[in-house]
């Protein structure tokens, strides 16, 4: 598929640095009409170096400017690896994103990037060495209640974590502390179609009160001779479908909404 002719996403979360979800849109692709088409891909892990925090500004430049070879705006989606050896500010400052949570418009959608690397006091994570599980704070679920009820168009979210109930492994917890209360504020707006998540390194599909939530294979588990895991999702308001063709390792899906 022609670079110029889709919205490129990256569900980073150990992403594009570690963590995080990168996404990038032509001014085709986020005006107009018709099918919205997304490049997916999640979970690279580039900056795991623990103990060596003065490496990870490079490193951060290194995949900002491979990642910058696509013409168009981007986005970004900050996950726990990105927060080990970095504050939120530098990797805003890294990277150029705007801001960690927030949402656009692209053809008929309306997408939300949420930040959940928060501690369960609402304090942003930020040189935390070491975290998984994430929280989303009460002034973001605030600007999330009042961000949905200002659109009308079918709404697509990305996160890092999980929300769709996934536990973290060894704490049997969820992935997301909150990932109860986000679901509601989410399913009581009536427009959530899907959420793009990243973080657990596996195929997954779940559908909760009419929303798909999608997980995607991580790019990190790629090994010489294999295909990078990746995925092209096109959300086509048209059929109301939402398509996922995968490469590597990634599932290939289509589900209605």
């Amino acid at each position: 598929m022609n670079s110029r002719r889709f919205l490129s996403l990256a569900l980073l979360g150990a992403c594009l640095l570690a963590a995080l979800l990168g996404l990038a849109v032509t001014a085709q692709e986020q005006a107009g009409s018709g099918p919205l088409r997304i490049g997916v891909f999640t979970d690279l892990h580039a900056h795991d170096t623990l103990g060596s925090p003065e490496r990870i500004p490079g490193i951060l430049a290194a995949a900002e400017g491979l990642f910058a070879q696509f013409k168009g705006p981007r986005y970004y989606v900050v996950g726990n690896h990105d927060v080990y050896d970095l504050s939120k500010e530098e990797f805003l400052a890294g990277s150029g994103a705007p801001w960690t949570y927030g949402s656009f418009d692209a053809k008929g959608y309306h997408l939300v990037v949420l930040d959940a690397q928060y501690t369960t006091k609402d304090a942003p994570l930020g040189r935390a060495t070491w975290v998984v599980q994430g929280w989303i704070p009460q002034v973001e679920l605030d600007w999330l209640r009042a961000d949905l009820a200002a659109t009308k168009k079918p709404t697509i979210v990305c996160v890092h974590q999980r929300l769709d109930g996934a536990l973290e492994g060894w704490t049997k917890k969820p992935q997301v502390l909150n990932a109860d209360i986000v679901r509601g504020v989410l399913e009581s707006s009536g427009v959530v179609i899907a959420v793009l998540q990243g973080h657990d390194h596996e195929n997954a599909h779940t559908e909760i009160a009419g929303i798909h939530y999608f997980e995607f294979q991580a790019l990190v588990d790629h090994t010489d001779g294999t295909p990078p895991s990746w995925a092209k999702v096109t959300f086509d308001p048209a059929t109301r479908t939402i398509s996922i063709d995968g490469e590597g390792d990634q599932a290939d899906w289509e589900f209605a909404y």
